[in-house]
């Protein structure tokens, strides 16, 4: 037990971190939470805005997103709006996780408004705990459907969908998230009747 958790904390030292929340408060409070698991490479953004230009610039394993960023900000945009924003401008690669920090009242407007999804929600208030317990889960699961994501950035689109039939073999527990992949796959392809069965 003692091993398994020195081997997670040394995985999460690797990890780099994005906090994007306009609150001090809560960024410090994140920031402990994350030092707990190991986690200690964390830059902070307090709008979308900041977080745009910090990642136009570099690359993070995790992005920690405040749903409302307070559009007194000028740009205006909620935590889902970045969301879309870079993915739509491939500003964030396949394999970054992305978590959507939200209070409970904001929770069913996010859900409902997602078309892209991002990786987990989690619920305010949280504890440190939870909050590991949720990166540690979408670790596993960035792992496993990693193959996938670097054969889709390189362009390599009918390769992906042979790598998702062998990762529903081999991964029966992500087998929804490789046919969710394998759909998109053929509709970028535009091979609608072969996602259609899929979906």
């Amino acid at each position: 037990m003692v091993e398994r958790k020195r081997e997670t904390m040394q995985e999460n030292s690797k990890l780099s971190v994005l906090v994007i929340d306009p609150n001090p408060g809560m960024r410090g409070s994140l920031q402990n939470m994350l030092n707990l698991g190991g986690i200690s490479k964390i830059e902070y953004a307090v709008n979308s805005g900041t977080a745009i230009r910090q990642l136009t610039r570099r690359s993070y394993d995790i992005i920690l997103c405040e749903y409302d960023l307070g559009s007194s900000a000028g740009d205006g945009q909620d935590g889902q709006q970045l969301l879309e924003d870079l993915r739509h401008h491939k500003l964030i690669a396949l394999s970054t996780m992305f978590f959507m920090v939200t209070a409970e009242g904001d929770y069913g407007k996010v859900v409902s408004a997602a078309e892209l999804a991002p990786t987990d929600y989690i619920l305010k208030p949280f504890t440190a705990d939870r909050l590991l317990e949720r990166i540690a889960r979408a670790l596993e699961r960035r792992n496993v459907l990693l193959p996938v994501y670097r054969l889709m950035e390189a362009g390599a689109q009918h390769e992906a969908i042979q790598a998702c039939i062998e990762g529903e073999a081999a991964h029966p527990r992500y087998v929804v998230d490789f046919l969710r992949l394998r759909a998109e796959l053929h509709l970028f392809l535009g091979e609608a009747g072969q996602a259609e069965p899929i979906y």
